[in-house]
């Protein structure tokens, strides 16, 4: 049950600053560092639980990829960082041999290796990511979650 309430408290943080990038015009240089790192992680969940890792960095740019290991990073979550790392590994590798492959088009140039390896590093962030709703509360709502709850509302 207090789990539960975690995930609600985490979800309404990193929601309320997703709204806020988008009320920015998707202006990451608007938000507050903080905002930053809940706005990157709300896209970064919302990714990996509907279509994986190749679906974030498909739909997201650097910025939001640095934000939201700048976040996972400060509650050191080893390993959904973990699992990022190697995923973001794989993708740069494409990408050093196709110059000027998007990253919408870099599963059409996996290997069965590569795929096998990806959904494994996706299932790693997903079966750690559960655990990052108390850690990412704690570090971001415990002294703000007032205000962000009266912004969001």
């Amino acid at each position: 049950m207090l789990q539960t309430t975690f995930k609600t408290q985490y979800n309404l943080l990193t929601y309320a600053a997703y709204t806020r990038l988008k009320s920015a015009d998707n202006n990451w240089a608007a938000l507050s560092r903080n905002d930053q790192e809940l706005a990157a992680l709300w896209i970064l969940e919302r990714d990996m639980h509907n279509g994986g890792f190749l679906r974030f960095i498909g739909s997201e740019d650097e910025q939001c990829l640095s934000c939201a290991i700048r976040a996972l990073k400060k509650v050191n979550a080893k390993e959904c960082l973990s699992a990022l790392a190697k995923l973001s590994a794989i993708i740069e590798s494409l990408r050093n041999l196709h110059l000027h492959l998007p990253a919408s088009e870099v599963f059409a140039y996996l290997t069965d290796e590569e795929r096998e390896t990806i959904d494994l590093q996706n299932l790693l962030y997903l079966n750690n990511s559960d655990h990052l709703n108390e850690q990412i509360f704690k570090e971001y709502g415990s002294n703000n979650n007032q205000r962000r709850a009266s912004l969001f509302w």
